[in-house]
């Protein structure tokens, strides 16, 4: 099979004739390298990933017999590896770093990482450079862009709001954006927009998408909305229902940007800080726009050429794009310790009491159910359960970057991976990540 070559020219004629199946083969290589195949069941063929230790699942296309990427079985595959021995707090951190240091050496990988145990002292690693051509080097308090994980924050500052009784989860959004059209606005409720059952879904209408990237602020992004509002997706506006379902969104995280000012009497982007990373100890996080570069965050580098197709070799680098205005679903960046420590806030109730903890972790929007995982959408969170295993947690990627982070709230492990490298390739070291956390 192409994939256990190693040889990325042989995957790309592969799957030559389709811009989709490349992309899927391609972005498997370059996260878990060439796969050794370990097991067949019902037609699927589970292989272990030899570069980033992922499993994966594959299986033949039905029409032209050709190997498609079945999906990503983390941590819960029905291929079970061998029970893998608990490693001593040194053992451990050697573990990553040579594995992790081999990974980047052959050009897997490029990011930092940190794990917390409550048996253990935290673990910290930095693999590659955060900018080739200047020399910079990755380590853990390297800011990076993390895309949608910037959503967990968001879902954090609503529920705080909710704590002070500033808003009720369960109130239409018209009570603090009258100016959107009320026979959408009084039906689509703050937990709507939290779990992305709203239905309000623009992304597909390019004017809307012109005129949100040339907005200043997130009041100009709430006139695009009113201004292309009929042509959302779907073709849902003469009729419109909030979703029975989950239906991921990035409009609905800028509405919440908006609920955000309104009841917290502040931009969202301060608010954040004050009641989100202020009280977590987050002191390098913030969000890019215009108006607040940053030129210390890690440059990111990607498999894709510029108007499509893949590279073979390095990786390019890619300049990202800084909007306008930073966007409630995706303009945060952090670093792996500030990450680690929002997630010990968020064990530690010191952002939210229990019961909104309780709240922002619990599965109110099923995803996916498949026979070796389901996948829920809480509030700002994907909650995973695999094994009888749950983690809630969020991945991101923005421009030849990624991001992954997970809590285990039965046992109060993290793990946190940003990676300045696209594909999965933050989200295929953290699978890893958690089974050497969990090995007995």
């Amino acid at each position: 099979m192409a994939l256990n070559t190693g040889d990325p020219a042989v995957i790309l004629r592969f799957a030559e004739g389709s811009e989709a199946a490349q992309g899927q083969m391609f972005g498997l290589y370059q996260e878990v390298g060439p796969l050794a195949i370990e097991a067949e069941r019902d037609g699927v063929f589970w292989a272990r990933g030899t570069a980033t230790e992922s499993i994966v699942g594959i299986k033949p296309a039905d029409q032209r017999g050709r190997w498609v990427l079945g999906g990503l079985r983390r941590g819960g595959a029905p291929l079970r590896a061998a029970p893998r021995k608990a490693m001593k707090p040194d053992d451990f951190s050697r573990y990553v770093s040579d594995w992790l240091g081999r990974a980047t050496r052959e050009g897997f990988f490029s990011g930092a990482v940190g794990v917390s145990r409550p048996d253990g002292p935290d673990l910290f690693g930095a693999f590659g450079l955060a900018d080739r051509e200047s020399g910079r080097g990755m380590t853990p308090d390297t800011p990076v862009r993390i895309g949608s994980t910037t959503k967990m924050f968001v879902a954090a500052a609503v529920l705080r709001l909710a704590q002070d009784g500033a808003l009720r989860l369960d109130e239409p959004m018209s009570r603090l954006i009258p100016e959107y059209p009320a026979h959408i606005a009084s039906k689509v409720t703050i937990h709507h927009l939290l779990t992305h059952t709203s239905g309000i879904e623009m992304d597909g209408d390019e004017e809307f998408n012109r005129l949100v990237r040339e907005s200043r602020t997130l009041d100009d992004v709430l006139e695009a909305h009113v201004a292309r509002i009929e042509h959302m997706n779907g073709g849902r506006y003469a009729d419109f229902q909030p979703l029975t379902r989950h239906d991921y969104s990035n409009e609905n995280y800028d509405l919440l940007g908006i609920v955000i000012e309104r009841a917290g009497g502040r931009r969202w982007t301060e608010y954040i800080a004050q009641e989100v990373f202020a009280r977590a100890g987050m002191e390098r996080s913030g969000f890019v726009d215009e108006s607040h570069p940053n030129d210390r965050l890690a440059v990111g580098y990607s498999f894709r050429e510029e108007g499509g197709g893949y590279v073979i070799g390095p990786r390019r680098r890619v300049d990202a794009e800084v909007s306008r205005t930073a966007r409630p679903a995706g303009s945060a960046f952090s670093t792996t310790t500030d990450l680690l420590r929002f997630g010990e806030a968020l064990l530690g109730h010191r952002l939210l009491d229990k019961a909104r903890t309780d709240l922002m972790f619990a599965p109110h929007a099923p995803v996916m159910s498949v026979p070796e995982f389901t996948r829920a959408y809480g509030y700002g969170a994907v909650i995973h359960t695999a094994g009888g295993v749950t983690t809630v947690g969020h991945s991101g990627s923005f421009y030849g970057l990624g991001s992954a982070f997970e809590i285990e709230p039965a046992t109060g492990a993290i793990v946190v991976v940003l990676s300045n490298f696209d594909g999965w390739n933050a989200q295929g070291a953290a699978a890893h990540l958690w089974e050497l956390v969990r090995a007995e």
